[in-house]
């Protein structure tokens, strides 16, 4: 996959109308990844949301196949993302005129997921947005560490991953590596 960047992330805004159909990163031989929204297992033209107003997207560059709701990846040839030489956004007019306007085009690194803590009976509960690959929970008792990995059964609901711990009797410092 892509080194470094995980997330394509651009602005735009239309007048007065007009379909958003795909975007693409092509290589130097012409393969490419093309990207597409779905709603409900269907193409969803997003930027038709954006009618006289700014709508921020950010389409993750390992996004699934199969995706039904969210960015939907479609491969065609075999694209190295490392030697990208374009990116195409592709709009359909219907025959009328419109403006398009894009900012901010930009790659992003991975985000960390944040962690949130929460006392509850016997200990605290340690959560985050659960993400794949999962991230190592890591502990230590001085905010400059050294940290080292918890041991935890991780429950996941509602697209949050949480780790119960007992109480230690001490303060304790959390942080999240991704392995």
């Amino acid at each position: 996959m892509v080194p470094g960047p995980a997330f394509l992330d651009f602005e735009s805004a239309i007048n007065p109308t007009k379909v958003l159909k795909r975007r693409k990163l092509k290589d130097g031989d012409g393969n490419y990844v093309q990207y597409q929204y779905y709603q409900d297992g269907w193409p969803y033209e997003l930027l038709n949301d954006a009618r006289d107003a700014w709508l921020a997207c950010q389409i993750p560059l390992a996004a699934s196949p199969t995706e039904e709701n969210g960015w939907r990846r479609s491969t065609f040839g075999a694209p190295d993302l490392s030697r990208i030489t374009a990116l195409e956004i592709h709009a359909d007019t219907w025959g009328s005129g419109f403006t398009l306007w894009i900012d901010g085009v930009s790659f992003e690194p991975p985000r960390r997921p944040k962690l949130s803590v929460a006392p509850e009976a016997g200990g605290i509960a340690v959560s985050w947005p659960a993400t794949h690959p999962e991230p190592v929970l890591e502990a230590a008792n001085h905010v400059l560490g050294p940290y080292a990995p918890v041991a935890v059964m991780l429950t996941e609901a509602g697209g949050i991953a949480t780790a119960q711990l007992p109480a230690t009797g001490g303060q304790r410092y959390f942080r999240l590596r991704m392995p």
